[in-house]
């Protein structure tokens, strides 16, 4: 049985592909905006080395991307993102546990902002998709 076969279950598998690596860097993205602040106000530093922040953060995805592809080759895809998820989850614990009360508000504010229109904008991509 191949996909030519069956295409309304290819359809449905590229659908659960898209949908799982939207929200890969869905994750990922949510804590951007938390990088800059953190490293201006926590640390004092001015606002170009908050850019700065931001910049290394892409700079490290580009730099350990081929890195991520062959161990996706060796290992398969389940494994990695398993263990890409528990270094994220432990990354965001140490980036979160040190928010003061002065920033929490704002860090509330962008997840619940994302959390509330998430569904929206992902149902709207999805029709704009079938089109």
């Amino acid at each position: 049985m191949s996909a030519t076969d069956h295409p309304e279950l290819a359809n449905r598998y590229v659908l659960g592909l898209a949908r799982t690596l939207f929200l890969s860097y869905l994750a990922v993205a949510m804590s951007l905006p938390a990088v800059p602040i953190y490293a201006v106000n926590g640390f004092h530093l001015s606002n170009a080395h908050g850019g700065l922040t931001v910049g290394i953060a892409f700079l490290s995805t580009i730099v350990t991307r081929g890195r991520a592809g062959i161990s996706a080759d060796r290992l398969g895809g389940k494994i990695c993102m398993q263990r890409g998820l528990i270094l994220y989850a432990a990354g965001v614990y140490g980036i979160y546990h040190s928010v003061s009360e002065k920033h929490l508000q704002k860090h509330i504010d962008e997840f619940s902002f994302h959390y509330k229109t998430w569904n929206d904008r992902f149902e709207r991509l999805l029709r704009q998709s079938k089109r």
